[in-house]
């Protein structure tokens, strides 16, 4: 409905359709999650700098999405992507750019690739640490994954 009101592709439509994806692949309906997501993405020009935050939001939300359903190779490029957004948008200290080297360091110790993911994580567990105080989920979840994934059996960056 505010999507109609304002235009799909307007700032405030672009920041609901988002908002609303999250809170379904919170909620675990992945697939209108993707759905939004992709949306989203196609609807906002990568070039636009004063839309950065959103095209990584969007692209966050759809790589850790399609991770959830087991779709790693789809979604590494999409969260190499934010990643690299990120740390040129918001800085390598910045409490998103935690949360994208969280997505890409999960998604490739999802993958078989602990050898690939383990400095990422370490990096977003030291980011999201610091921010606890406003982000304490995404902390716990950093720390969580770098304390399973650095226990876990190694492998190789090509998944055997």
């Amino acid at each position: 409905m505010y999507g109609r009101l304002v235009g799909p592709a307007h700032t405030s439509a672009l920041t609901v359709t988002i908002n609303l994806a999250k809170a379904l692949r919170e909620h675990g309906d992945l697939a209108e999650a993707a759905d939004l997501f992709q949306a989203a993405l196609g609807r906002i020009d990568p070039g636009d700098k004063g839309r950065r935050a959103q095209f990584i939001a969007a692209g966050l939300g759809l790589g850790r999405t399609l991770t959830d359903q087991h779709r790693a190779a789809e979604a590494l490029p999409l969260l190499q992507r934010a990643l690299e957004l990120s740390r040129e948008r918001f800085g390598r200290e910045d409490w998103r750019t935690g949360e994208a080297a969280l997505a890409l360091g999960l998604c490739l110790a999802s993958s078989g690739q602990q050898v690939r993911a383990e400095p990422l994580l370490r990096e977003a567990a030291s980011t999201l640490e610091l921010a606890r105080r406003g982000h304490p989920r995404l902390a716990q979840q950093a720390a969580a994954a770098l304390a399973k994934w650095t226990r876990a059996p190694r492998r190789q960056a090509g998944g055997s």
